[in-house]
Order: structure tokens, then C-alpha cells, then sequence
């Protein structure tokens, strides 16, 4: 704005009055007309100015609204990574405990088998001593109760085609 005034105000100086005639009304119209273009100047400046302005707060908001989104978008995939690592987490906790779940089950079928093994011992033991001569006197219910004795019974039987465990 001071670039402009000072070269209106330069061409004034330059241009001097004509002394000889006397007029001033002529110099009073070029000041009229220096002043309604430094007006003109001035308010094609500030629409210039209140564009700029513009521009500037919707750069600031724009800015301000994107920093929201990828601050969301980063807070999201944070937690993204880390409900995953905490599956991985509980998925390796779970291994863990199926080991000791694993041996119980397997020290438990093997005690259970042993027990089979020494019924079915028992078992062919009694029928030896039916099948002496000397036995013959021993009635068959009490070798079958001595021989089940303490031994859980599993019955498998099969209905309609499918196999159960009773």
C-alpha cells in the first residue's frame, strides 16, 4: 500500500501545476482521480488480502482435520496389533497348558491299562485253575467275581449303527 501511495504522490510532485494559467481545478481532478484509483487499488488489494486469508484457515482446518483422521487411523491399527498379539498370546497359553493336560491323560490311561492287564491276568489265572482237575470243585461265579473284582466295566454296544460306550 505504501508502494502505491508513494508513486501517486511521486507523479504529483512531478507534474507541477501550470503557474501560467493559473488553474487549479485541473490539478484538483487529477487528485480526484488519483485517489478514487488508489481506492480501487486498495480494494482489489484486499480481496486479494481476504483470499489469501481464506486459503490460509481452510489450509490450517484442512491440516487439523487430517492430523483427526490419521490419528484415528493410526489408534485403530494400534489396536488392531494389538488384540492380535494378545490372540497369539492366549493361542500359546492354551499350548502350554495342553501338555500337562496331554500327560495326566496319558499317566491316567496308562494306570487304567494297567489295571486291565492285571484283571486280564487274573482272569486267565482263574481259568487255568478251572480247566485242572483239582478246580473242578470251584464254582465258575466265584472265579468271574474274583477275576472282576475292583475292575470298572465298560460295555460297548452298538445301536443302529453307531458305536457307544456305556
Amino acid at each position: 500500500m505504501g508502494a502505491i501511495v508513494r508513486r501517486l504522490y511521486a507523479e504529483e510532485l512531478n507534474s507541477a501545476p501550470d503557474k501560467r494559467n493559473g488553474s487549479s481545478k485541473g490539478r484538483f481532478s487529477r487528485t480526484k482521480r488519483k485517489l478514487s484509483d488508489l481506492k480501487k487499488a486498495l480494494v482489489k488489494r484486499r480481496s486479494v488480502v481476504w483470499a489469501i486469508r481464506i486459503t490460509g484457515i481452510l489450509f490450517v482446518l484442512f491440516v487439523f482435520v487430517e492430523t483427526i483422521f490419521q490419528f484415528n487411523r493410526l489408534t485403530s491399527w494400534n489396536t488392531i496389533v494389538m488384540a492380535r498379539h494378545a490372540d497369539v498370546d492366549r493361542e500359546l497359553k492354551r499350548r502350554e497348558n495342553l501338555i500337562p493336560n496331554l500327560v495326566f491323560a496319558v499317566s491316567q490311561y496308562a494306570t487304567y491299562e494297567q489295571g486291565v492287564f492285571r484283571y486280564v491276568a487274573d482272569a486267565r489265572e482263574a481259568l487255568k485253575m478251572i480247566q485242572s482237575p483239582t478246580a473242578a470243585k470251584t464254582p465258575v461265579s466265584t472265579v468271574l467275581e474274583y477275576s472282576t473284582k475292583g475292575q470298572p466295566t465298560v460295555i460297548w454296544a452298538e445301536r443302529a449303527g453307531a458305536l457307544s460306550l456305556h
